[in-house]
């Protein structure tokens, strides 16, 4: 397995990989309806806009995971879209497919991207996770991260519960972790 900085030509593939992990694991804890409606071609898209065309903050990035040349991982991470939390760095998303879980994966890319805030400036980060993922929830915890908020966001139409982790010394996260 390589992790490697994503590419254009990765867009689909993330949000293939985005939609699939989705479908398999957020089954009793996201919207039916959301999860069916879920385009992997209006994802990359958007994607490659907010990563490529015009990325979102200045300074956004993707990260891929590829085994065999396949991508079976990512995370999107850059300055933070919402300092709120107290942190200059976030971690947007980060999916690997189901079949690859408890591998090691999640927590390489995590670090990779850390690494990669650091060098922007950063000395801190944060994510959101849906505060029913309890698996996802727990795997940050197993790296670190500490319960800082929670939030309420529409996604059309329906109210997403989600909590805030923050690792408040991404030398140490990436020290300790990596």
């Amino acid at each position: 397995m390589i992790i490697r900085i994503a590419t254009p030509q990765d867009v689909l593939a993330m949000a293939t990989v985005n939609v699939e992990t989705r479908r398999a694991k957020y089954v009793d804890i996201f919207p039916a309806e959301l999860l069916a409606r879920a385009n992997p071609e209006r994802i990359a898209e958007r994607w490659m806009k907010n990563l490529f065309t015009e990325p979102n903050p200045p300074g956004s990035f993707g990260l891929v995971a590829e085994e065999a040349g396949e991508v079976i991982g990512f995370v999107m991470a850059g300055p933070a879209r919402d300092t709120t939390p107290g942190a200059s760095g976030e971690m947007y998303t980060l999916y690997v497919l189901p079949r690859y879980h408890r591998q090691g994966i999640g927590q390489g890319l995590m670090v990779e991207a850390a690494c990669r805030l650091r060098q922007q400036g950063h000395s801190a980060f944060f994510l959101w996770v849906l505060t029913a993922n309890l698996p996802s929830r727990a795997f940050y915890e197993s790296l670190g991260g500490e319960v800082i908020g929670q939030r309420f966001e529409e996604v059309k139409g329906y109210t997403l519960n989600e909590s805030a982790y923050i690792w408040r010394d991404i030398e140490k996260f990436i020290n300790d972790v990596g």
